[in-house]
């Protein structure tokens, strides 16, 4: 095993150190063939054909004032190149963009430029550029990401293959995060083992559960990126992996109230499983939405079981959940183990997908009918 330096500097402030690093060759020609590796991912970066000067701050932070709120504007790496274009760049690991990170870095960095400070020191900017940065994998939440540019670890990868050789700390990097996509790409295979399931890495891997879910549901499905409807998500339960992707969303008649139909990958004690759940945020203590909420349950619950009765793929009584919990916001309409089901060979896998797909569709178009 090498003695990489990246497999304990793990952090994305390691990575924002190492691509501060990478860019601020430019000013150094005492490695032409770094510098040259620079200019190639500045040039994709500002979306310029020439780099004439750079400026790197990496950690860039500093307050500024939105409807008299004061706001942290921190940069994970804020590079300005030829004088006229700054470049927001976020960058991530593991984790995704929140609270609109890209959006309100924006905002601030448009108030800094306009103070005289910001333009002496920087000279005339006249545009901002974000770039986010996933060299993890890239999951729907991180495709929904409001910046001009998204990177991801494959497209850095080749940028930086070419100049291996060079320098001990890029031929570290660039070792580090192979592995890291090569074990990312592991992750997508779900099937089953002779192992206990607890070992498989379906039920321990938001990767694995994401790749079965979309061989399910493709991604040609989620057509509208601003809407929750085939976008999958994901989360933990007590340090267990889920994931979930919603289908299905509307209000009562005559009520500002939503209910939604989500399908959701978990593990129980039994295995992995495949649930379809009904979610409301209701009141449990207002008795009348309680008693809606079940209504609704009763529709959806019978609209499933005339499917299933009619269905080769599997008969109600291998899905009916134990019994409506009516104290629940979510509550299973159908719950299907997993375990025989990823132990069978591809194509038997492949008819037993497209069968959930075909319920789900049968499905969708019934409730659509009755609600």
């Amino acid at each position: 095993m090498n003695n990489n330096i990246f497999e304990y500097a793990t952090s994305e402030l390691s990575q924002d150190a190492f691509l501060c690093w990478c860019a601020n060759w430019f000013n150094d020609p005492s490695n032409p063939k770094l510098q040259e590796m620079s200019i190639e991912m500045l040039k994709l970066f500002a979306n310029v054909d020439e780099i004439k000067s750079v400026r790197v701050h990496r950690q860039f932070c500093k307050n500024v004032y939105i409807e008299d709120k004061k706001v942290p504007v921190k940069i994970d790496a804020l590079i300005i190149v030829n004088g006229t274009v700054a470049v927001i760049i976020e960058d991530k690991t593991a984790t995704s963009e929140h609270d609109d990170q890209i959006q309100r870095y924006r905002d601030g960095l448009k108030q800094i430029m306009s103070t005289s400070t910001m333009e002496e020191k920087h000279h005339s900017i006249q545009s901002i550029r974000s770039v986010f940065l996933k060299t993890g994998f890239l999951f729907d939440d991180d495709r929904c990401v409001k910046a001009d540019l998204i990177v991801t670890g494959d497209e850095l990868l080749k940028i930086l293959s070419k100049y291996l050789g060079n320098s001990e700390i890029l031929d570290s990097y660039v070792m580090k995060l192979k592995n890291d996509l090569q074990f990312n790409a592991e992750l997508e295979h779900y099937e089953g083992s002779d192992e206990s399931f607890w070992n498989w890495k379906v039920a321990r891997h938001h990767v694995s559960q994401y790749r079965l879910m979309r061989d399910i549901f493709p991604e040609t499905l989620w057509v509208d990126h601003e809407r929750w409807i085939y976008r999958i998500y994901h989360g933990t339960s007590y340090g267990r992996p889920w994931t979930q992707m919603q289908i299905f969303e509307t209000k009562y008649k005559n009520s500002e109230d939503v209910f939604s139909v989500f399908w959701r990958i978990d593990t129980d004690k039994y295995g992995p499983y495949l649930s379809l759940r009904l979610y409301e945020k209701m009141d449990k203590k207002d008795t009348a939405q309680m008693d809606r909420h079940r209504m609704i349950y009763d529709t959806m619950s019978d609209a499933m079981r005339s499917i299933l009765e009619e269905n080769k793929f599997c008969a109600w009584r291998d899905v009916k959940p134990a019994k409506y919990k009516g104290n629940c916001r979510e509550s299973e309409i159908i719950h299907i183990q997993l375990v025989d089901k990823l132990n069978e060979c591809e194509d038997s896998r492949r008819n037993w997908m497209d069968g959930v797909r075909q319920i789900s569709d049968e499905f969708l178009a019934k409730i659509k009918e009755i609600v």
